[in-house]
């Protein structure tokens, strides 16, 4: 069955005619630097799909309010500001080469961002877009990826036919396959499935496909009033994301104006993590400078269900969640499969808002309520965490820019707790030489964090009080610094840390760019955090430090030849001696003029003495699947990406990766292994395959 549905999606893939989808060095280029600062697991296919959105769809200058200006993720600071301030003073551009009168814009940077801004002022309604729509763009695209040799999951389901012990129910292969229709940016459906590896197709009778995980979606955006109309799967992300946000955020970084969330309400909901969206309908209205929006969801949530009896001489149980799953959604074992849709999940709530040319404020409410109770487990940190079946969170924003200055915010508040959250920034652009991000956050220990994506040191904005400094300092022409310096404290007990704690962050790059064929940069981070000391009481911490040296570059011999290489290091230090990791790796890229190929290749080396160790880098992969890797063994890593374009324009990506462990002396036979778990291969060698096709048309 399996073979058939594949050999169906790839006639169907081949025969298509198609037109070809731009691709910009510019955009990768700020995608990597946007992944590579982070070692969390955030979502790459959402970003990649907004970055390529403007490719398509250019943002238009004169009709963009302030906020999508700010958010514009290829403007800095001190640009945004200036389009914001030239519109105000002056009306609306008549060309986007009058960019070139603001100083902040040289013939560099307008080069790179002309393809994706345009200026118009001709309103789109419905009627156009039903004279148009045959304009519109579709795509296939479908991707398949296994790895060898088979791990302990694969291998307990060969060699067992009873499920008395755990393994894995479905084959090595992922893979997902998308569907999707855009006008523009304003009308927009498709259909997007998944299967794990491990996960058998179609286990569950509910789902009508043969894909464990199945989503659709339909929006509409920027019609006449209709701000905004979402329909199937969609995302709802508002203000500084304290309140209510389902998509994408990202932490710390070397681009300052990350500090500032710039959620803007509805989308569609166009990824493959599982449980993380909301299913049903929402609506925004725009009428003058208010904004009214609206939306209902009800779906099923992955949980784990537990039961306790009341008391002694009752016999009657309580069922509960122990764990709420918003995030990924694996189906591979018994257990796992046991997770699936286990709870009802109703949503609502709504915003208005009010903006201007020079300032936004607004108030969002949200409430929520689930068929079980949640009764996370009876540990000292979980004390302040949410129990119950339903909440109920409202909060307020605003967003002002004044001549240089960008001052942002939000109060989140919840009711069933009275616990609150809140953060303020500026963003300052003191000279066309400098720019500042300042952020104050605070975080009671109460507060629900469900849903949310607030800026802080943890994953989520809980339990955390801090002050973020960021800066952008253009030292020369070719030189440019960048970093920032983050101080926070937990104010009550958490994780591994069963006292108040704090800590601080401090990161800088030194950035270094001649010419546009060549350009490196090092990197400095150091963080301090207080945490249980294992030989002392619970109250006692210990301080473990890491720091981390980068030195990397990017020469371009040629056209089509391009090399790129790094060396960094890092060190651990607490209460035990102090670790040492190290990795090194050389990149080459051949992207051929006016051939139908291309590909890259790298080799890196890696000696880790523990994972605190550990090294992550940015790895070169098919379209929406921009992965961090994770070097935390002594050995090499060395993978091989090959592109080729048809005659008729369909996109075709093979991936090889390969990774070797070295084994010390004492574990050189058959009893090394990668991985551990249900994961774990028998071995110091896996390879992986990676296949993706893609058509427009």
């Amino acid at each position: 069955m399996r073979g058939k549905y594949w050999g169906f999606f790839i006639l169907m893939v081949v025969w298509l005619k198609v037109n070809a989808q731009i691709d910009t060095d510019f955009i990768n280029q700020y995608m990597e630097q946007m992944i590579e600062i982070t070692d969390e697991d955030v979502d790459i296919q959402q970003l990649t799909d907004q970055l390529f959105h403007y490719i398509n769809n250019p943002l238009n200058i004169n009709k963009a309010s302030n906020s999508e200006i700010l958010s514009f993720p290829f403007f800095n600071q001190a640009q945004a500001l200036e389009i914001c301030n030239h519109r105000k003073k002056f009306g609306d551009f008549l060309s986007i080469y009058e960019f070139q009168i603001l100083p902040s814009f040289d013939k560099i940077m307008l080069s790179n961002v002309q393809h994706l801004i345009h200026v118009q002022t001709n309103p789109i309604t419905l009627k156009t877009i039903k004279k148009n729509i045959q304009s519109g763009k579709q795509q296939f695209m479908t991707l398949a990826e296994t790895s060898a040799p088979k791990n302990q999951g694969q291998i307990r389901k060969i060699n067992f036919e009873t499920d008395s012990q755990n393994h894995y129910l479905g084959s090595t292969i992922y893979s997902n396959f998308r569907y999707r229709f855009d006008y523009k940016k304003h009308l927009s459906w498709g259909l997007n499935l998944e299967k794990d590896a491990g996960e058998k197709m179609s286990f569950n009778t509910q789902t009508p496909l043969v894909y464990d995980h199945y989503s659709m979606y339909l929006s509409l955006k920027d019609i006449g009033k209709i701000k905004s109309l979402q329909l199937g799967d969609f995302h709802v992300d508002m203000c500084q994301g304290l309140t209510l946000s389902t998509g994408l955020a990202f932490g710390k970084s070397s681009i300052i104006t990350n500090a500032k969330r710039n959620f803007n309400g509805f989308k569609s909901y166009r990824s493959l993590r599982e449980n993380a969206y909301m299913r049903g309908a929402a609506i925004s209205i725009i009428h003058k400078k208010m904004t009214v929006g609206t939306f209902i969801s009800n779906k099923k949530i992955d949980a784990t269900i537990n039961s306790s009896q009341l008391d002694s001489s009752n016999e009657t149980n309580t069922t509960y969640l122990s764990t709420l799953i918003e995030e990924g959604g694996y189906h591979r074992t018994n257990s796992e499969q046991n997770q699936f849709s286990t709870a009802s999940d109703f949503q609502t709530g709504g915003y208005v808002e009010y903006e201007n040319n020079t300032f936004k404020m607004g108030a969002i409410l949200q409430y929520r309520k689930l068929s079980l109770p949640i009764q996370p487990a009876n540990q000292p940190y979980n004390y302040f965490t949410f129990q119950g079946y339903n909440y109920l969170k409202n909060g307020i924003y605003y967003d002002a820019v004044l001549r240089n200055i960008n001052l942002y915010g939000e109060f989140s508040h919840c009711y069933s707790n009275m616990a609150h959250a809140q953060t303020h920034g500026a963003l300052i652009s003191v000279h066309k030489k400098l720019d500042i991000s300042l952020l104050y956050r605070k975080y009671d220990p109460g507060f629900i964090t469900y849903q949310t994506n607030g800026f802080g040191e943890n994953s989520k904005p809980k339990n955390e009080q801090g002050f973020y400094l960021g800066y952008q300092i253009q030292l020369k022409k070719h030189l440019k610094l960048v970093g920032y310096y983050d101080l926070f404290q937990n104010l009550n007990i958490q994780f591994k840390s069963y006292a108040p704690s704090r800590g601080f962050d401090l990161w800088t790059e030194l950035k270094y760019k001649p010419s546009r064929s060549f350009h490196a940069y090092y990197r400095f981070r150091r963080e301090l955090k207080q945490v249980n000391s294992p030989s002392e009481t619970m109250a006692n911490h210990t301080v473990n430090q890491t720091q981390r040296h980068r030195i990397h570059s990017t020469f371009k011999l040629s056209k089509s030849i391009e090399l790129r290489n790094r060396i960094e290091t890092s060190s651990f230090k607490s209460n035990q001696p102090t670790t040492e990791g190290s990795m090194i790796y050389q990149d080459f890229i051949f992207k051929p003029r006016n051939k139908s190929y291309q590909w890259s290749t790298r080799i890196a080396m890696s000696n880790i003495d523990e994972y605190a160790n550990r090294i992550y880098t940015f790895e070169k992969s098919p379209l929406y699947d921009y992965p961090m890797f994770n070097h935390s063994y002594t050995g090499i890593r060395f993978y091989v990406l090959y592109k080729y374009t048809t005659k008729r324009k369909t996109n075709l990506w093979f991936k090889y990766g390969y990774i070797q462990h070295n084994t010390p002396v004492q574990n050189f036979n058959e009893q090394y292994a990668i991985g551990s778990g249900l994961n774990e291969i028998t071995g110091n060698k896996k390879h992986t395959f990676t296949l993706q096709l893609k058509h427009v048309f």
